[in-house]
């Protein structure tokens, strides 16, 4: 079990995408750096960069001198029930996650970006940590 959206947990996301073709084929086209924090633990922003084939080619530290396309931040109670689907996407990141970045592009890509965020569940994760 990893701590949510460690420096480890991120890299398991990105082995866990490789087989998530519905965020693969749905964030084609974005080439876009991802920030993801938890805003009730003590630990640095992570990054993932989504290539224009929808491939992670990186995941890890927050990457000095590159701005983020989006920028999504939110409890872990947060992450917890996006992931588990008791609460939707669209809801959360109209809400609880505090989210920067194009609403219109993140809705033209809405269901690449739902599946990237329910795939949390796949990611073995201690979420009190």
């Amino acid at each position: 079990m990893y701590p949510l959206l460690s420096e480890d947990w991120i890299r398991q996301y990105a082995e866990v995408w490789k087989d998530n073709t519905k965020a693969i084929e749905g964030t084609k086209g974005l080439d876009m750096i991802v920030e993801m924090s938890v805003s009730d633990r003590d630990r640095a922003p992570v990054h993932i960069h989504v290539n224009n084939d929808g491939i992670i080619d990186y995941a890890g530290p927050k990457l000095d001198g590159k701005d983020p396309k989006f920028n999504l931040a939110a409890p872990a109670e947060t992450w917890r029930k996006v992931a588990t689907k008791e609460m939707g996407v669209r809801r959360a990141v109209t809400g609880p996650i505090k989210f920067k970045g194009s609403l219109a592009t993140a809705l033209r890509h809405f269901k690449g970006l739902e599946a990237a965020l329910h795939q949390f569940a796949d990611v073995p994760t201690d979420w009190d940590a």
